[in-house]
């Protein structure tokens, strides 16, 4: 009687272990995925003839927790702006600047890797439109 207690003791004992080994591989899994979706949005630039990846924007748990949803997207918005300025080398053009805010505004596509309050955060604009690289330059050549 015993044995066989003892047996069923260890065989409860390497089923737990099993499944606890089991448990740390799915976290680990998941913490992969996480890694490899923050690490393919960190690319910025062209992505395709139709699609530019203007800004990669990262927000801590705090700025999340604190500032509403849409103030977070507007400031996006902004700095996709400023950002694609910059690129153009002669320095800043009221026209272009408009030019810039209604293409960001009209074409920009904001992606959230999460809907919840998380370390590192990440938004992504991307400006997808057809034709897009002649509409840049199109902007880059105005004065």
């Amino acid at each position: 009687m015993k044995n066989l207690i003892t047996i069923v003791v260890l065989l409860m004992f390497f089923a737990c272990s099993e499944n606890l080994k089991e448990n740390k591989n799915d976290a680990a899994d998941k913490s992969n995925t996480t890694k490899n979706l923050n690490s393919q949005y960190r690319k910025t630039g062209w992505i395709s003839d139709t699609t530019y990846r203007a800004l990669v924007h990262i927000v801590t748990i705090e700025e999340c927790k604190s500032t509403p949803e849409e103030d977070l997207r507007q400031k996006v918005r902004n700095e996709a702006v400023i950002s694609l300025q910059r690129s153009f080398s002669d320095g800043f053009n009221r026209k272009r600047h408009s030019a810039l805010l209604n293409l960001v505004n009209n074409y920009g596509r904001i992606i959230v890797d999460s809907q919840e309050c998380v370390k590192d955060k990440v938004y992504v604009l991307d400006i997808v439109k057809e034709n897009l690289k002649n509409e840049m330059q199109r902007i880059k050549n105005i004065k």
